[in-house]
């Protein structure tokens, strides 16, 4: 899906706006949860019983929150170790500590042990027990009620201005 949506803006007219604001140099690549997972898979490849995906190399970053990428049982991974390993892309990880869906451990902490993305920025959104919601699953994407509007635009000027960095 990652590859068909970049194939596809890539082929749209230049004389678009947006497709002109749009570095095919500069692609980074963003998912929560099984989105997560598949921000991974689109730099590392993927692989199952129905077939294959090679690596997208246009992809420069990613940005997985919540990665569902499964534990140590090789039955149980939705990526194996030696794709994990595939990925070498800049990363900022984002997940819940609370998570009961995708928990830190295995799904961040193994993602976290095998890429070999360079730099590798991991953020942890910690529960504060005073409202469990903020470290569960959509934690990453609740993040405007735990920092408050102002802090975010803030917040998302500073990612913004790492990401150009990274990229």
């Amino acid at each position: 899906l990652v590859r068909h949506v970049a194939d596809h803006l890539q082929a749209l007219p230049i004389a678009d706006e947006f497709v002109a604001s749009i570095d095919p140099e500069q692609i980074a690549v963003t998912g929560h949860s099984l989105g997560g997972f598949t921000s991974s898979a689109a730099v590392a490849g993927y692989d199952n019983e129905l077939g294959s995906v090679d690596p997208d190399t246009r992809i420069d970053a990613i940005i997985p929150l919540a990665p569902a990428v499964g534990g140590e049982d090789p039955d149980q991974q939705l990526l194996s170790d030696e794709r994990l390993a595939a990925v070498g892309v800049p990363a900022l990880v984002m997940v819940g500590t609370n998570d009961q869906t995708t928990p830190v451990d295995p799904n961040v902490t193994r993602a976290w042990e095998l890429t070999g993305s360079a730099p590798h920025y991991r953020v942890e959104l910690v529960d504060d027990a005073r409202e469990v919601r903020h470290g569960e699953h959509a934690a990453a994407l609740d993040v405007g009620a735990q920092v408050g509007g102002r802090r975010l635009v803030e917040l998302a000027r500073t990612a913004g201005q790492s990401l150009d960095r990274l990229l």
